[in-house]
């Protein structure tokens, strides 16, 4: 129960790293000279929805194989999850098209890049408290 418990505050402080970081690049214009029309939001209900996301997202962590990996390496693996969720599922479902297309071209790579920090800092936080 510990390492569930671990895992899912380790996703969820990787989130706000996640969410902290693309807030930035978007509120600095660098989004948007990247060609993607992705805003990330820092307010009290999108930071709690992606907290909560992250967190159940980082409960991938606690499977075997990925835990026996280098935090790089298994927070890469792990990030393209979220990633595949977000550029197949929730783009589509919100009308911005397969990969995001309506964001701009740039989209998947953004979403890849952000997501990636989120999974490398999940794993890192998540073996540091093993």
């Amino acid at each position: 129960m510990k390492r569930v418990l671990l895992c899912y505050a380790a996703g969820a402080a990787g989130a706000f790293a996640n969410t902290l970081l693309g807030h930035l690049l978007s509120q600095a214009g660098l989004l948007a000279a990247l060609g993607t029309r992705v805003l990330v939001p820092f307010g009290p209900p999108s930071l709690y929805a992606r907290l909560v996301w992250g967190g159940l997202w980082g409960l991938l962590l606690v499977l075997p194989p990925l835990a026996r990996m280098k935090p790089l390496k298994a927070g890469l693996l792990v990030s393209l999850a979220p990633s595949a969720a977000q550029l197949f599922y929730f783009f589509p479902r919100a009308g911005a098209g397969l990969l995001g297309e309506g964001f701009g071209l740039a989209t998947p790579l953004v979403v890849l890049a952000l997501n990636a920090v989120w999974g490398v800092a999940a794993a890192h936080l998540a073996r540091e408290g093993r």
